[in-house]
């Protein structure tokens, strides 16, 4: 799933939104897109996640990719219906 998408990413650098609502990416899945978005993520502005089940751990990994510089052109992140919690 995710960690097939996150390989596709790296060969295409051009993409500039992803829509990948409801589609049980979870936990594990943000990890590895969170490593495709680092390695391919520079022109994307939309990214749409929600309804993924990423929880608490999936939302991290996508910050931290962001955080280390990841997307630099994202300026919308739907995180909608993942059970992300306040932490």
């Amino acid at each position: 799933g995710a960690e097939w998408l996150s390989l596709a990413l790296r060969p295409s650098p051009r993409i500039v939104s992803l829509d990948l609502r409801w589609n049980r990416i979870g936990p594990q899945g943000a990890w590895a897109l969170a490593e495709g978005l680092t390695c391919a993520g520079a022109h994307l502005s939309t990214l749409h996640l929600s309804c993924n089940r990423l929880l608490a751990a999936g939302a991290s990994a996508l910050a931290g990719a962001l955080q280390a510089g990841a997307c630099p052109q994202l300026s919308h992140l739907s995180l909608r219906q993942n059970t992300i919690g306040c932490e």
